[in-house]
């Protein structure tokens, strides 16, 4: 049985080969799986995401031919039991791990541990790729803005201590963001640790509690980020006149004090918990009132222009950072309406109702089809498309991926819907070239065909094969009984999927077919 933290240890192991995948919908995911929790809801899961992944059969002998990361199968030394681990090799060394700390173990203990099953996993090419490129240019931006920063601060004409002010809110800002890093997506194993380390520590509840009726309108989050971020921004614009600034931040920050207070009472005795970071953001606020004091700074110089400037600078900030949470918080209700609306379509029950509503007319099968994987499944999905059509390239696309990774259990059954009376030259030599293909050649061949037609709309990619007269006239024939059982059954557009006769719903996405093949297959309702 796979637990929620094996979730977990799969998810930053697919981060660690390069992959991107969000460990919350991925729970999520798997736990509407009908196999959940067994490892093939796991499986199925990453598939989902479009991470290639496999479960193989590798003996305790061969464990040096695995690559330097994998997660496998060993027996737990307290019950003996098999439980998912993941492993990594450094040098001659390996080390695994079931949760945040990882531990070296000898080679002996491995093969005596060994279980004889190794999921392992590769992110596509160009997501790993792409994921590589955002990184880096995020990490040369990031280091490009902190370089400028320091030598500005650097060339900055004023004493240690005001240099030294600037820490306090830059470290601030960092820890309001993350009090609130579900609301900026910051998904971080050992920020969660931390803020949970506890029985009475738990970030999450503290900072998103609304027992008092004030935290609907405005949170303690969002005063340290308003707090911070107008600090921050006014020591810039204060350049000139840090003791007007200091002068308002004396008193900001003795109007704060009674707000800590409130913010520790509250976690104390109204949600009974401890935030961890609301802890250190009141800590640095703390150690800011102790720095001014012993940089001799507490004066009451304010004249009104610095009212006014530093007022300007809050407003803005506040109204920025309200406007900002707004769109990440309506940004957040999306991609939980679009996992809801997933659990939903991705249910096979709810699946099945639909598309049994929307029989064709016929119960005869197409005999003449072209047969793609195996013809033997029990299961056979027809398509009726046609080389000319955009949509259906996607569909063949989608095809291709299903064959891929259900070799065994689908058969489709390509109907061209070819009108020999109407269609010109051109359509007729494409249409009886491709037919040549899957006749002479076979359905791979055909695939790859089709494949480089959609690709390039290039006559010449599917291949010239010069047909004789009697192929010719078979190849017209098949064409023609395609496009006569088309025709019986109303089937005039494309694509269209039928399922054991029964049209792939509107309602559906196509590109759920592939999350339905299992149930499909294993349903003996659609078994011909």
């Amino acid at each position: 049985m796979i637990l929620e933290k094996d979730f977990r240890l799969v998810a930053n192991y697919v981060k660690s080969e390069g992959g991107k995948i969000n460990y919350d919908e991925y729970l999520f995911q798997a736990k509407n799986h009908p196999d959940y929790p067994n490892i093939v809801s796991l499986t199925d899961t990453l598939s989902f995401f479009n991470i290639d992944n496999g479960v193989i059969h590798v003996e305790s002998s061969d464990i040096e031919l695995l690559p330097n990361r994998f997660v496998t199968l060993l027996k737990n030394l307290q019950n003996n039991q098999p439980q998912l681990y993941f492993i990594e090799k450094k040098g001659d060394q390996y080390f695994y791990s079931n949760d945040e700390k990882s531990v070296s173990i000898p080679k002996e203990e491995l093969e005596s541990r060994w279980n004889n099953i190794v999921l392992l996993v590769e992110p596509s090419e160009g997501e790993n790729s792409a994921t590589t490129k955002v990184k880096k240019w995020f990490w040369a931006l990031s280091l490009l803005c902190a370089a400028t920063f320091v030598a500005s601060l650097l060339l900055l004409q004023q004493n240690w201590q005001i240099k030294l002010f600037f820490l306090f809110p830059i470290l601030g800002i960092l820890f309001s963001i993350v009090s609130l890093k579900k609301l900026f997506n910051i998904q971080n194993e050992f920020l969660d640790n931390f803020c949970d380390f506890s029985s009475a520590t738990n970030c999450e509840t503290v900072i998103h509690s609304k027992k008092w009726k004030l935290l609907d309108f405005v949170n303690f989050s969002d005063l340290s980020i308003v707090f911070f971020c107008s600090q921050f921004l006014g020591l810039l614009i204060f350049a000139y006149d840090y003791n007007a600034f200091f002068s308002i931040q004396n008193i900001l920050l003795l109007t704060a004090v009674p707000v800590l207070f409130v913010s520790i009472y509250y976690q104390k005795f109204v949600e009974k918990k401890w935030c961890p970071i609301c802890l250190i953001i009141i800590a640095t606020i703390v150690l800011e009132i102790f720095s001014l004091g012993l940089f001799k700074t507490l004066t009451f110089y304010i004249s009104l222009p610095s009212i006014i400037r530093f007022g300007f600078v809050f407003l803005l900030v506040s109204v920025g950072w309200f406007s900002l949470k707004n769109i990440l918080s309506k940004q957040k209700e999306l991609e939980e309406f679009h996992i809801k609306g997933n659990q939903f379509m991705r249910n096979y029950a709810i699946f099945k109702n639909t598309l049994l509503t929307n029989p064709i007319k016929s119960s005869s099968i197409l005999s003449s089809g072209l047969l793609l994987g195996n013809a033997a499944a029990p299961l056979k999905i027809t398509l009726v498309t046609s080389p000319f059509c955009k949509f259906c390239a996607e569909t063949h696309t989608i095809i291709e991926r299903i064959l891929e990774k259900h070799p065994e259990q689908v058969c489709f059954n390509i109907s061209f819907n070819f009108n020999s009376s109407q269609e010109d030259e051109k359509s007729k030599k494409l249409h009886q070239q491709l037919v040549a293909i899957y006749y002479n050649n076979g359905q791979e061949a055909f695939i790859k065909a089709l494949h480089n037609w959609f690709e390039n709309n290039d006559e010449s990619k599917p291949g010239n094969i010069i047909i004789e007269e009697k192929d010719e006239l078979r190849i017209n024939e098949t064409l023609n009984e395609h496009f006569k059982w088309n025709q019986e059954n109303e089937l005039t557009y494309t694509p269209v999927i039928l399922i054991n006769q029964y049209i792939f719903p509107k309602e559906y996405d196509r590109n759920n077919l592939i999350h339905f093949i299992n149930d499909l297959s294993d349903d003996e309702d659609f078994q011909l």
